[in-house]
């Protein structure tokens, strides 16, 4: 986006203030429909209202500002924007997520969303108290404490 307003900024730049009212938002829709030919892949009519979630009030209110959280089900590479949910939701406690929105996965990210998915197995336990994860939200409705082995 900072690429696309510096161009629009020197093309623009060549038109009189009038006329660069136009420019822009021309140029804007044009990189659109020239990127995202089938459209963005949201549609506005299918957004949803924010609504605090009841595991979110309840950590606000239960757990401590140092304490971890692990969402799960935890998404694919190719599901990344659903993690954004996550972040959002996040704003209501404030906890340190392990899973959350990014396009930077560090290494092992992935294998271990694997694990994860298999809780509440033993190696799933392990590793989350390895991570220090003191909070496992499964599906935005239970909460499970981890608690040490």
């Amino acid at each position: 986006m900072f690429c696309l307003a510096m161009l629009a900024a020197l093309v623009t730049s060549r038109f009189r203030p009038q006329t660069a009212r136009f420019v822009v938002p021309a140029l804007a829709i044009l990189f659109l429909f020239e990127h995202y030919p089938v459209g963005l892949g949201w549609d506005p009519g299918q957004a949803e209202a924010f609504r605090p979630r009841e595991v979110d009030l309840w950590l606000k209110q239960n757990a401590s500002k140092d304490d971890v959280l692990l969402e799960l089900p935890g998404y694919s590479k190719e599901q990344w924007t659903r993690e954004a949910k996550y972040m959002l939701y996040s704003t209501q406690h404030w906890l340190k997520l392990v899973n959350g929105y990014t396009r930077f996965y560090p290494e092992g990210y992935f294998e271990d969303q694997k694990i994860f998915a298999t809780y509440p197995s033993d190696e799933a336990l392990e590793l989350l108290r390895e991570y220090g994860v003191d909070y496992v939200v499964i599906d935005g409705k239970e909460i499970h404490e981890v608690g040490p082995t």
